[in-house]
């Protein structure tokens, strides 16, 4: 939604840097490289609805920092820090989707889950250029600010634990308090897993597969170019269909509804063939 608000930003917080004003765009998924490296051994420590309540509140108050932003410094700053809280939902969310589907099913809830960012990478920029043309470059800040504050009471309302060895741990203390039995375990209890430890092995894991694993380093390279490319492309399509025909932002926005409806038709073949898959199965 930033991006076809860049200029205002730059001509408002006095960015003149073409790098820096990319810097403002691109910090935001930056921090997803970082955010997921802690955010998923809370979620195996903790369960996965403190990490969703927790990230999106965290998200929410440095987005409306974005918002009040004075100059650049504070406005880079804002940006990657709330993109540590957007990362969450990635990180944890195909963990939940295996808690509450069977392995024959998550295919097709995989497939509708993984489209949701590439949604949003079109989606946003023509609900971004609409809200900057209409109103001001912090009004695109504000209005998703308000839609997460909409996010988090329904999470605090309805949100349901999901992974098993929390739940279960819940019951045991339940039972415990009810009976008095202090000898009551799960399957889950390891005395030696402790939140140190965890996080040890979350850090150290991504950089040993990377790179004693050569599959996981080409798919890693792959996928690296492929997410550039796109996030490239999705966010420079205004800027170029305006220089190119001069024409209103309103027409700028037409490749991104084209992008958005492919991404929604690739999305349902895949969950289709997943069916089709599963049924053979």
């Amino acid at each position: 939604m930033v991006a076809p608000a860049l200029a205002s930003i730059g001509e408002t917080l006095h960015i003149d840097s073409s790098l820096e004003l990319a810097l403002t765009l691109s910090i935001f998924v930056a921090a997803y490289a970082v955010g997921p490296l802690f955010w998923g051994p809370i979620s195996e420590l903790r369960g996965r609805v403190i990490v969703l309540q927790i990230s999106n509140l965290w998200f929410l108050c440095f987005n409306l920092g974005c918002a009040l932003s004075q100059n650049k410094s504070s406005m880079i700053a804002f940006r990657f820090l709330a993109g540590i809280g957007g990362s969450a939902p990635l990180a944890v969310g195909s963990g939940t989707i295996s808690d509450m589907f069977q392995p024959e099913e998550r295919g097709r809830a995989i497939s509708v889950y993984s489209v949701a960012p590439l949604l949003g990478l079109a989606l946003g920029p023509i609900g971004g250029g609409w809200i900057a043309e209409t109103t001001t470059w912090r009004w695109v800040f504000h209005s998703t600010t308000i839609a997460c504050g909409f996010v988090q009471v329904a999470a605090l309302l309805f949100l349901k634990e999901t992974y098993a060895p929390v739940i279960l741990e819940r019951k045991k203390k339940h039972l415990i308090k009810e009976t008095g039995n202090t000898e009551l375990y799960t399957a889950y209890d390891h005395p030696d897993r402790t939140f140190s430890r965890t996080l040890g092995i979350a850090l150290t894991r991504p950089f040993r597969l990377l790179f004693t694993q050569p599959i996981v380093m080409f798919l890693a390279a792959y996928m690296t170019y492929l997410y550039g490319t796109m996030y490239l492309v999705l966010s420079t399509f205004s800027g170029l269909f305006e220089k190119a025909s001069s024409s209103a932002r309103t027409s700028a926005r037409v490749p991104k509804i084209a992008s958005t409806e492919l991404s929604s038709v690739n999305a349902a073949r895949k969950a289709s063939q997943d069916a089709q898959s599963s049924a053979y199965q």
